[in-house]
């Protein structure tokens, strides 16, 4: 090899230096940019992660402190009945004239009344309206204590006697006079049976409609 092929050769070689080293350049720029676009698009999705599990927590917060609100309105209520009511009258001697089945009316622990679940308490408002006849409705439970609603219920006599003026509530919406209305809560203090089997319990947690001896002031003039 002559000298002048030997300098060619090393000028060719030269020349390719810049070229490889370009080429490695550029991949790892694509690389860059490529890591650079994966990581932007994880960090735009655990934005949206964090603004979804915000939302959640500001749509639970809302939900709790309005089931708080309905918790002290219900208290209030029950501590007003409370003062009407005073000492519960016992039921009247004798059979009551009805008797609904609590899981007719109510939910399990639960005092208001399903719009699909009172054809047995329109029935009584039939016999009832414009008569001015006294009636007494006394709400019983089961003994089993009460737990799913222990914010809202203290008891089993509680959750009773809201029971008993829900059931006054729509009798007056009805039309029946409210004030020839009395009611109370029993509890589980007189079972119609015993409650070691779930018959038992259901035949227990009932509402007793009773008609009084006496009559209202307006139907005695």
């Amino acid at each position: 090899m002559n000298a002048r092929t030997v300098i060619v050769t090393a000028a060719s070689i030269l020349a390719v230096l810049p070229l490889v080293g370009c080429n490695e350049k550029d991949t790892q720029l694509r690389i860059l940019a490529r890591d650079k676009t994966i990581l932007t698009d994880q960090n735009e999705q655990l934005r949206k992660d964090i603004k979804a599990a915000n939302d959640q927590m500001e749509k639970s917060t809302a939900e709790l402190a309005a089931k708080d609100a309905e918790l002290v309105t219900t208290r209030q209520k029950i501590t007003e009945l409370e003062g009407l009511i005073g000492q519960p009258p016992l039921p009247p001697p004798g059979k009551p004239t009805w008797v609904v089945a609590g899981d007719v009316l109510f939910l399990a622990g639960k005092a208001t009344l399903s719009t699909q679940r009172v054809a047995e308490l329109d029935r009584i408002v039939d016999v009832l309206k414009n008569k001015g006849q006294a009636i007494r409705i006394i709400g019983h439970t089961d003994s089993d204590p009460i737990v799913q609603t222990a914010r809202i219920w203290r008891d089993n006599y509680d959750l009773s006697n809201a029971r008993a003026m829900a059931v006054k509530q729509y009798l007056v919406s009805r039309g029946l006079d409210g004030a020839a209305i009395e009611t109370a809560g029993m509890g589980p203090d007189k079972p119609v049976t015993s409650n070691a089997t779930r018959t038992g319990k259901a035949q227990n947690r009932r509402v007793e409609i009773y008609i009084l001896v006496r009559q209202t002031a307006e139907a005695t003039r």
